[in-house]
């Protein structure tokens, strides 16, 4: 069973390679405000009910370490529903199946010209 860090590794791995746009890990530091998700990321797609395009679609995902029973803080809950407030993607999850299953269900995505490394 992967740790966070390889977890957030292999998301990111996939969300380039599959998904295209652009995805970004976050470090946390002292001088950061706390609570910010893992990864966050910017691509498009199209509603997988209507067909509608989607421009710009913003993405925020928490990963957790899979083997801690500990979730998440008030302030990482607090962030990511500040995010789906103001009408962003967000999840959290422990396993690269279940981001997996969440991003596939939730956007039909547009294909990828070039994968980014």
């Amino acid at each position: 069973m992967p740790n966070e860090k390889t977890l957030v590794d292999q998301s990111l791995k996939w969300l380039r390679t599959t998904k295209g746009g652009w995805w970004v890990k976050i470090h946390g530091g002292p001088y950061q405000q706390s609570g910010i998700p893992d990864i966050l990321g910017c691509s498009d797609g199209a509603c997988p009910h209507c067909g509608q395009s989607i421009d710009g679609l913003f993405f925020a995902f928490e990963a957790k370490d899979p083997v801690a029973t500990r979730g998440l803080t008030k302030r990482q809950f607090y962030t990511l529903k500040q995010i789906g407030d103001a009408g962003g993607i967000i999840a959290a999850y422990r396993d690269l199946g279940s981001l997996k299953n969440f991003a596939n269900e939730l956007v039909e995505w547009r294909p990828v010209s070039r994968a980014v490394r």
